[in-house]
């Protein structure tokens, strides 16, 4: 369903090794308000390769939290949703339940291209590349 600028619809992620239904944010150009062939494999390329994604976003979020490797990331994280930005960047927002807002859990964002890197986030929008 497209809203505005942003297409909304369902995945499935077994980051951490908990299958769970997460929501999948497409960002589509104001004008054309249509998916772009590059973020349709942007986000097939997330499918595709999932296995080795959630391997590396494991070995990110372990660097980037100074956890130690036997650290059960299930306990404290959660994906919430897929991100494809209008330039075909993806990511996979994830909450950290060991931090307190007023709003929600602390939400980043991994990226799911090559270089895996960690991502501040506004508003669920990835900057990436």
């Amino acid at each position: 369903m497209i809203d505005g600028y942003l297409w909304e619809g369902d995945s499935v992620s077994s980051l951490f090794g908990e299958e769970n239904t997460i929501d999948l944010s497409v960002y589509v150009d104001e004008d054309e308000k249509i998916i772009e062939e590059d973020q349709e494999k942007a986000y097939l390329n997330y499918i595709r390769s999932q296995k080795e994604i959630d391997e590396a976003i494991r070995n990110v979020i372990i660097k980037e939290f100074e956890l130690s490797n036997d650290f059960d990331l299930s306990s404290r994280f959660k994906a919430s949703s897929i991100i494809v930005t209008v330039n075909g960047s993806c990511g996979i927002a994830i909450n950290d339940n060991a931090l307190d807002s007023d709003s929600s859990n602390y939400t980043f964002v991994v990226d799911t291209e090559p270089g895996h890197e960690l991502t501040e986030t506004v508003q669920y929008y990835l900057y990436t590349k």
